[in-house]
């Protein structure tokens, strides 16, 4: 069933540009649904014309408004009005697959034996279960750094965050907290477990690979991603693939569609 939403979104103003929208206060694949329909409706809404852009969360919608265009209390009342739709709408979502090679545990996952022991699990079967499809519900803190969680909640793994986090996180680093994984897609500070290492990049300002011909961020909201282990040997074959701009990314189309209350896969 889908998360129940807040009764009333609520709305915050960044200024004269910008509304963050609240919709839910439970976080999981069922309120991302709900956001990615909230941004559809509005994408068809009579205040289309003023949205610059729209940046949906794992609770929220951030709209970026042209200040000269947007009337407040008509922005207001369009989403009061959409968010009431939203519950009834059947949609269907982009839901690509992609298959991201990973070295885990050793210097690339130096957290690795940590989160298998939090989990009661031997270091293969801890492997096994990072393994398992993951749900990227938001985009964020860092340019094109994904967050998720795992499709099936039954098989996730959990883990504390650091008590002090680190000043620096290697890019392309799989992280764990809590049972949310993060790519780092940059060197950045950080907090989760470091259980492996993306052996590609996710986030390409200056593009040489083809899959950022469009977009400098590799992975977008709506996203199931499988982290699938390699070894070094396999690695350093493929550095020299993303080197030399050669290296095609496995992405398969999918979709997502959200009615009556239930998620199905394409």
């Amino acid at each position: 069933m889908l998360a129940p939403p807040r009764d009333t979104p609520q709305l915050t103003w960044c200024g004269e540009g910008y509304l963050t929208i609240r919709l839910f206060e439970q976080v999981d694949i069922w309120s991302v649904a709900g956001v990615l329909r909230l941004e559809q409706q509005l994408a068809e809404s009579a205040i289309a014309g003023s949205i610059i852009a729209m940046v949906p969360g794992w609770t929220t919608l951030l709209l970026w408004l042209d200040a000269n265009v947007a009337e407040p209390d008509a922005v207001e009342a369009a989403i009061a009005e959409a968010a009431s739709a939203v519950a009834a709408r059947e949609i269907e979502f982009e839901s690509r697959v992609l298959t991201l090679p990973t070295v885990y545990g050793g210097d690339s996952g130096p957290d690795l034996a940590f989160v298998a022991d939090a989990n009661g699990l031997p270091m293969a079967d801890t492997v096994g279960r990072l393994q398992a499809m993951q749900f990227a519900g938001m985009v964020s803190f860092s340019p094109g750094m994904a967050n998720c969680m795992w499709v099936d909640g039954s098989g996730a793994l959990t883990a504390p965050k650091y008590e002090r986090p680190r000043t620096t996180t290697p890019p392309g680093t799989v992280g764990l907290g809590g049972s949310s994984i993060s790519l780092y897609s940059v060197a950045s500070p950080g907090g989760f477990q470091m259980v492996g290492r993306l052996a590609v990049p996710i986030y390409q300002p200056r593009p040489t690979l083809p899959a950022f011909t469009d977009s400098p961020t590799l992975l977008q909201p709506g996203d199931r991603i499988v982290l699938e282990a390699i070894g070094p040997d396999a690695a350093a074959a493929i550095a020299e693939e993303v080197a030399n701009g050669s290296y095609a990314y496995a992405i398969e189309p999918g979709s997502c569609r959200v009615a009556d209350g239930e998620l199905t896969w394409t």
